[in-house]
């Protein structure tokens, strides 16, 4: 159990997801009230079809690529939510459902390894509180399933530039550290950009060290990013960046916050 609830944790919704929930929130439940207005849904892009492709390093030596895409809608528990579908190098691991509006981004629940895995969270607790500003803090305590509970801390640390291989963000700086009633603990940062979203995560499950860096991403049918190597132009390795179904050996714009 301690095992896929790290891995769980990992995976998130760069990340990763961490653990949040739908609309069903109480007056003193984070992410009720009024919220942060319509401009902050653009810190976490939702559109079908938007995409982000990680690098993630694992402690010194290990390397695998982990994808993110909205790859449609589901109604959990009356709440309509994205489905945020996670591979590790191609091989779906998760299914996050999450709701995504102007009081932040919330999920209600976490399928792994197709559905052998499912983590619920009761009550909700949300992930990203808007609007995000330096210092805000918000706390979450509940059960993960029926055996498992979580008690974890919420705090915006910063907002800074950061630079990774899709571009140089200013993003805010978001850490999410707790643990669960297994003794398993956790601490998760995450960079969250307009416009963009994750564009990176470094994260301490259990003592192990992995670190998430955004390589390219596509909003609203267009892809941002790192530009392919010379070495990957050749035929059959060619990654399909406009979405065409051809190569596209040209320069892919790094969108960065104006």
């Amino acid at each position: 159990m301690k095992q896929a609830y790290i891995k769980a944790v990992l995976l998130v919704g760069i990340f990763l997801f961490i653990l949040t929930g739908c609309s069903r929130l109480n007056p003193s439940q984070p992410g009720s009230g009024s919220g942060g207005g319509s401009e902050w849904l653009a810190y976490y892009p939702h559109k079908e079809g938007d995409t982000w492709d990680f690098q993630v390093k694992v402690a010194d030596n290990v390397k695998l690529d982990l994808t993110f895409k909205v790859a449609g809608h589901e109604k959990v528990n009356g709440v309509d939510c994205i489905i945020m579908e996670g591979r590790a190098n191609g091989q779906l691991v998760q299914k996050e459902f999450l709701e995504v509006s102007d009081k932040g981004v919330i999920a209600h629940k976490r399928e792994m390894h197709g559905g052998k895995l499912i983590i619920s969270l009761s009550p909700p607790e949300p992930m990203y509180k808007f609007p995000l500003e330096k210092n805000k803090k918000w706390t979450w305590k509940g059960k993960l399933n029926d055996k498992l509970e979580g008690d974890f801390e919420f705090a915006v640390l910063d907002e800074e530039e950061v630079e990774v291989p899709a571009g140089k963000f200013k993003a805010f700086k978001v850490e999410m550290k707790g643990s669960a009633s297994d003794k398993s603990s956790v601490q998760v940062i995450r960079w969250i950009a307009k416009d963009v979203g994750v564009v990176k995560e470094e994260s301490s499950p259990g003592g192990m060290q992995f670190t998430a860096v955004l390589k390219s991403y596509t909003i609203d049918g267009k892809t941002y990013g790192e530009t392919p190597k010379m070495e990957d132009l050749t035929p059959g390795k060619v990654k399909n960046i406009e979405g065409q179904g051809t190569p596209a050996p040209s320069p892919v714009p790094a969108r960065s916050e104006k």
